[in-house]
């Protein structure tokens, strides 16, 4: 775990926000299926791990709901937009990550149907990633946490043995 927290954090030292808050919306997920037997996650799982792990500003501006939305349009289809305001599971027409800015709601002039929020998108990823790092302290040792954990994504800069000898690679 604490390889996809320092690839999150070096993306975003690197100022590649897009790709911090790509893996900050996938954190749910991932840690989700590390607790699942079936090492698969779900919309519902995603949404009770926000509602029990995620806190602070995030937390009070964007349901677990919100952020399921959020995480389905970033990642599939690379959107913040939303059509319709109102539609099921998103209360805002659009979301904005803006760097070293308060998060707060803004309002478009003449137009209050068209809710955007505005969050810091440093604050985001840092309270995600804190939020994952305490998941990640209570859970470590549960049995099914250990032997999913071998299955993560990461950098091997050795190889894959026996298929890649001192070849680095992502596996």
């Amino acid at each position: 775990m604490e390889a996809i927290l320092k690839e999150i954090r070096g993306a975003f030292q690197a100022r590649l926000y897009y790709l911090a808050l790509m893996l900050c919306l996938a954190l749910p997920d991932i840690c989700a299926a590390l607790e699942s037997d079936k090492e698969k996650t779900s919309e519902k799982q995603y949404k009770a791990w926000v509602k029990a792990w995620l806190r602070g500003h995030t937390n009070a501006a964007l349901t677990p709901d919100d952020l399921y939305r959020l995480r389905c349009g970033v990642l599939h289809q690379g959107r913040l937009a939303h059509r319709e305001l109102g539609r099921p599971g998103i209360r805002y027409k659009r979301v904005a990550f803006a760097v070293d800015v308060l998060m707060q709601k803004v309002y478009l002039p003449n137009k209050r149907s068209a809710e955007v929020l505005v969050i810091n998108i440093n604050l985001f990823c840092k309270e995600m990633v804190e939020s994952v790092e305490a998941w990640h302290i209570a859970h470590k040792d549960r049995q099914i946490v250990v032997d999913n954990m071998k299955g993560l994504v990461q950098f091997r800069p050795n190889g894959l043995l026996p298929y890649l000898d001192n070849v680095p690679c992502v596996s």
